[in-house]
C-alpha cells in the first residue's frame, strides 16, 4: 500500500493491488526518474509527477508516447490533477470526494482558465451523470436535506432553500438563468419550524 502525495492534503491510500488489472498493466513507463515501473504504481506513489504529466499534456505541449498514454491514465482513472488553486497537486476523484463545495465553484465558473478547465469538465460530466434513483428528493448540493426550492422560471428542483440561496449562476440543470427562487412544500408534508 502506498500514501500518494508530498501534500499534507492528498492522503488517500493506494493498494496498487486493488487496481482492475487493466489498469495496473495496461502501461509502463520506459524512461525518466519511473522507467520501468507501471503505470498505476506511479500514480499512487508520486501525485507531483502525475500533476507535471497532466498539466503538460493540458496545456499542448508534445509528450512522448509514454508521456501521453500515461497522462491519459491518470484521467481514466482519477479524472486529472489539479494544477492550480487551493487543491493543486491533487486528484479530481479526491478533490470532488473531499471538497463537494469547490467542486460546485468549479462547475459554475463561466470562463474558466485553460489550467482550470479540466476538473470544470469533470465536475459537470460528474453532476449530469450522477444516478438518482426515481423518488430520490435529497438536496443534489448539499446531500443532505430534502429538496424544497423550485429555480424560476424553468421550475427545476434540485437542491434545498438554503443551498439555492446560495447558488450563484444559472440553473445547474439547463443553464437558464435563476431569476427567482420558490419554496416548496410536498401535498400533506408538515412545514418545518424554520420556514413556519
Amino acid at each position: 500500500m502506498y500514501r500518494h502525495g508530498a501534500s499534507p492534503h492528498t492522503s488517500t491510500i493506494f493498494d496498487v493491488n486493488n487496481f482492475p488489472l487493466d489498469f495496473r498493466f495496461k502501461g509502463m513507463l520506459r524512461c525518466g526518474k519511473h522507467a520501468g515501473r507501471p503505470f498505476a504504481d506511479v500514480a499512487a506513489t508520486d501525485v507531483g509527477y502525475c500533476a507535471w504529466a497532466f498539466r503538460e499534456k493540458t496545456v499542448g505541449r508534445r509528450l512522448s508516447r509514454d508521456l501521453k498514454a500515461f497522462a491519459n491514465f491518470i484521467q481514466d482513472v482519477h479524472g486529472g490533477v489539479l494544477v492550480v488553486g487551493k487543491h493543486a497537486g491533487r486528484f479530481f476523484d479526491d478533490v470532488l470526494r473531499d471538497d463537494p463545495d469547490y467542486g460546485e465553484w468549479a462547475a459554475s465558473l463561466e470562463n474558466p482558465s485553460k489550467l482550470m478547465l479540466g476538473f470544470h469538465e469533470y465536475v459537470k460530466r460528474r453532476q449530469r451523470t450522477r444516478p438518482r434513483d426515481t423518488g430520490d428528493d435529497t438536496c443534489s448540493i448539499c446531500l443532505d436535506r430534502t429538496i424544497d426550492s423550485a429555480f424560476i422560471p424553468c421550475g427545476h428542483q434540485a437542491a434545498c432553500v438554503e443551498c439555492a440561496r446560495r447558488l450563484e449562476g444559472p440553473c445547474p440543470i439547463c443553464r437558464e438563468p435563476i431569476a427567482d427562487l420558490l419554496q416548496t412544500f410536498l401535498a400533506g408534508a408538515a412545514r418545518s419550524s424554520a420556514s413556519a
